[in-house]
């Protein structure tokens, strides 16, 4: 494995970058790529690329050195890219909606031979007209994007506020499940273990072992506000969830979002908390978790408070930390006075 890793950090402000080379003992100061774009998601393409989702400027592509990155033309329903996943050669892309549902909340492919293709309608879901989302000045989202690596065509997104949609046919019809907390934030199956998927939400962990039909809640004595979480590609039984506590508009005072990171090996029948450098309980909520899927020892985990009119967003403790050996230790490598973290992505060279 090459020593030199690139860490794309996305944020409220811009596109932040970090790199490495001595496989992440040290880090460069972080270096603003993007400034003034809200970048939301980030996932690795084929041949180094990277694809940036950002909300409001559509869809960004990077490659090379990332210090360049190329606006993707994209159509006007799909400029507030929110999530992204791979299908295959085709990259899917989760938006929200525009104001007062114009367009409507929408998920949209794409590929350099075929371009943008609508993927059915997600708001037919027979639950989709009791969608909403809770803040001022933002709309109902595809927060998450995931397909199924055991049942070919099976997608599943994270709808906030609605629960989790899933399309048995890659995406041209979609229905919903309301049968777990809707507040829903990421949704991923097991890479191991078929009919498993994971989802994290604001009433706290779930599972499912019929594909997402049916949903059982884990991890109770967590805090019970799930935003990432994220599964080990090497070891299929390693969850890694990061949780806060308390109330959303009781954040800004003490004693805040009192964020916590657990590890499961067992598949989330138990946990165990981590520390290995971090406090007992973070000011801020962990809103980002990432493990490297080329070194799975390297792990990501990103915090802060929302920002917002009604949540001042200020956590001390807010920024992004790595851990070097599977979560055993933890080190602050980027920092922020303000907001959360919103993606991270690791790229080796």
């Amino acid at each position: 494995m090459a020593d030199q890793l690139e860490l794309l950090i996305g944020t409220e402000d811009g596109l932040v970058s970090q790199s490495s080379k001595d496989g992440g003992a040290s880090w460069t100061d972080p270096e603003m790529l993007m400034p003034g774009t809200e970048a939301h998601a980030l996932r690795a393409g084929p041949n180094g690329t990277v694809f940036l989702g950002t909300r409001g400027k559509g869809l960004f592509r990077g490659s090379g050195d990332l210090r360049r990155w190329e606006p993707l033309d994209t159509p006007p329903a799909a400029l507030r890219a929110r999530s992204l996943c791979w299908v295959g050669a085709r990259l899917f892309v989760g938006t929200e909606a525009g104001e007062s549902n114009d367009p409507p909340v929408a998920v949209f492919s794409w590929s350099e031979r075929a371009g943008w293709k609508p993927m059915g309608e997600i708001t037919r879901c027979p639950g989709s007209g009791a969608w909403f989302y809770p803040a001022p000045h933002e709309e109902v989202h595809v927060r998450w994007l995931a397909v199924d690596p055991h049942r070919a065509g099976r997608l599943y997104a994270a709808v906030q506020v609605g629960g989790v949609g899933i399309s048995p046919d890659e995406g041209r019809t979609w229905y919903d499940k309301r049968n777990l907390d809707v507040d829903t934030h990421m949704v991923e199956p097991s890479p191991g273990h078929p009919g498993v998927v994971f989802a994290g939400a604001g009433g706290g962990f779930f599972r499912s072992n019929d594909y997402g039909e049916s949903w059982v809640q884990l991890a109770e004595e967590a805090g019970p506000f799930v935003v990432q979480f994220a599964l080990d590609p090497s070891e299929s039984d390693v969850v890694y969830l990061g949780t806060a506590r308390g109330h959303v508009m009781d954040w800004p005072k003490p004693p805040k979002a009192q964020g916590e990171l657990f590890r499961s090996e067992d598949g989330g029948d138990s946990w165990k908390k981590l520390g290995g450098g971090l406090p007992e309980r973070m000011e801020s909520r962990i809103n980002v978790m990432y493990v490297d899927p080329v070194a799975p020892e390297h792990v990501f985990m990103g915090g802060g408070l929302p920002s917002g009119a009604r949540n001042p967003g200020i956590a001390a403790d807010a920024g992004v930390y790595h851990s070097p050996d599977r979560g055993a230790t933890w080190h602050k490598i980027f920092s922020l006075d303000k907001g959360e973290p919103l993606a991270v992505c690791c790229v080796h060279r």
